[in-house]
């Protein structure tokens, strides 16, 4: 709901990228899910993030400088 204010207020470019990142946290949440729900033998010692991370979007950190 922010968004599509902010996109009314200051235009589609302005929140191009803010829209990305959401999208690419609704997928990461959905792999997730998947991945979850895939596995037939749990394994309770090993931890598995998925994260998608779509080039442009984000703002680059210092990794990225070096």
């Amino acid at each position: 709901m922010i968004l599509t204010k902010l996109k009314a207020e200051c235009g589609y470019h302005f929140t191009s990228k803010m829209e990305g990142m959401l999208t690419d946290l609704r997928i990461s949440m959905d792999e997730m899910d998947a991945y979850s729900q895939s596995r037939q033998f749990p394994l309770s010692d090993m931890d598995v993030s998925i994260q998608v991370f779509t080039s442009g979007y984000w703002p680059p950190t210092g990794e990225d400088f070096d």
